[in-house]
């Protein structure tokens, strides 16, 4: 597979993810689990125009300070009181890079302590209709 990501995306991405998931002592930060290293995986599977937003703010992140993306997605969060069309690029915004973010993380496939500490357990187990 091709890489999607620079890797200053890549920094970015880490970044982004540690503002958004910086863990809590029992469950890991987003850094700490390893998903990144599946975002390229990931987005190959995105339309070229979502995957181009997703890399643009990932850029973005790679050179400001954590507090400002902490701010941004602060800001993205209150897409309900601002006029249109600036609230639509602010929800687009939110679900698009929180979306790639929690996907990775919430995936399960780096990271077992994830699911072992929310005592989830996500194999769909089929009932014997027939007993």
């Amino acid at each position: 597979m091709t890489a999607v990501l620079s890797n200053a995306q890549r920094r970015g991405l880490d970044k982004l993810g540690d503002a958004l998931i910086p863990g809590d002592g029992t469950l890991p930060s987003f850094t700490e689990s390893g998903c990144a290293v599946h975002a390229d995986r990931m987005l190959s599977h995105m339309y070229d125009d979502d995957r181009s937003g997703v890399t643009m703010v990932l850029s973005l992140c790679a050179v400001l300070p954590p507090a400002a993306i902490v701010a941004l997605f602060r800001l993205t969060d209150r897409h309900a009181k601002a006029p249109e069309p600036i609230a639509g690029l602010l929800r687009m915004a939110n679900l698009g890079v929180k979306g790639a973010v929690m996907t990775l993380y919430y995936s399960g496939i780096s990271d077992d302590r994830i699911f072992g500490t929310m005592g989830w357990d996500p194999v769909v187990k089929r009932e014997d209709r027939d007993a």
